[in-house]
């Protein structure tokens, strides 16, 4: 016992001073000094192991809302998403009859004079396309197939490049079906709906490996059919730019970039049969996705060694 003793009072923290030299020493370690110490290092070792440094925990947040001259680009790229689009009813059940109606999807770009439009595949919805239960059939929605695209700006821009959604109505020169008359589309379109599901992003702060998280936003709009007019919706997206330093020794920023709904508005404009390179005959609504000017800023920082040394410290000296 005397032994142990012994051998654990040579790494006592706490040795004793003296103003005599005993043994050469100017001070003497002590056995209770020495279980202090061990104590004292066990402490330090799990503030260490279970600090903010160490976990990636506890950031200092700041967000800020800026807008911009130059409009951000906001892409999309991953097939794991949704923009799904379908008339509904009183009872937001889906319609889907291409005797009456069709969602078509372009992928819009003007730059000045120059507009052009590039279709974009379409196909019946599956319940897989969504990332939430939409308590509606999935097989009435009509989902894009296609999702290597971006958006950049607005439509009133002179630069743009925008995501155009329209429902058409039906023509026999174009659509290959017998289409119903003007007055049994019209009477069915009077009072209904149009839904839109797309990919939209929340942010977790706290969340250090993946802080953004998708979830289906649904837009649900209703139309009222008049017969020589229609309607545009905008629904602008603004970019969000996350913003994380989490140096150890030195500033180590990285910036990753998502977005999310910043507004959506509504007009209602007179419209004339047309049709142009796609076939377009009738559109009851069109439905732009544009990138708004506003962008959100937000910045986290993690704990660094010498915020966590000064941490130690202070605690050493209890």
């Amino acid at each position: 016992m005397k032994s142990i003793k012994s051998q654990l009072s040579k790494i006592d923290l706490f040795k004793h001073s003296f103003g005599l030299l005993i043994e050469g020493q100017d001070r003497i370690a002590t056995f209770s000094g020495a279980l202090l110490s061990i104590v004292l290092v066990a402490v330090i070792f799990f503030a260490f192991i279970s600090s903010d440094l160490m976990n990636k925990t506890n950031p200092n947040v700041i967000e800020k809302t800026i807008t911009t001259d130059d409009i951000p680009q906001i892409k999309f790229g991953t097939r794991k998403f949704p923009f799904a689009f379908s008339l509904v009813n009183a009872t937001r059940f889906p319609l889907y009859d291409k005797t009456m109606f069709s969602i078509d999807v372009m992928h819009y770009s003007l730059l000045g004079s120059d507009m052009r439009l590039r279709p974009i595949p379409t196909r019946q919805c599956t319940a897989a396309d969504f990332v939430k239960n939409l308590n509606m059939p999935p097989s009435q929605f009509t989902c894009i197939d296609e999702y290597e695209f971006d958006i950049d700006g607005l439509i009133t821009t002179m630069k743009s490049t925008l995501l155009s959604v329209y429902v058409r109505i039906c023509s026999n020169k174009t659509d290959n079906v017998v289409c119903k008359t003007p007055a049994e589309i019209a009477a069915t379109l009077y009072g209904k709906g149009f839904t839109i599901v797309y990919p939209e992003f929340g942010y977790d702060v706290d969340d250090f490996e993946d802080p953004f998280k998708v979830i289906d936003s649904t837009v649900f709009y209703p139309i009222t059919f008049i017969v020589g007019t229609g309607s545009y919706f905008s629904i602008s997206l603004k970019q969000i730019q996350l913003n994380t330093d989490d140096g150890v020794f030195t500033a180590n920023p990285k910036t990753q970039l998502s977005y999310m709904t910043d507004s959506a508005q509504i007009q209602t404009i007179i419209i004339t049969n047309f049709v142009d390179n796609v076939n377009f005959t009738h559109n009851v609504l069109q439905v732009n996705f544009e990138s708004s000017r506003n962008i959100l800023k937000v910045s986290r920082k993690y704990q660094n060694l010498q915020q966590l040394l000064a941490n130690l410290a202070g605690l050493a000296n209890i």
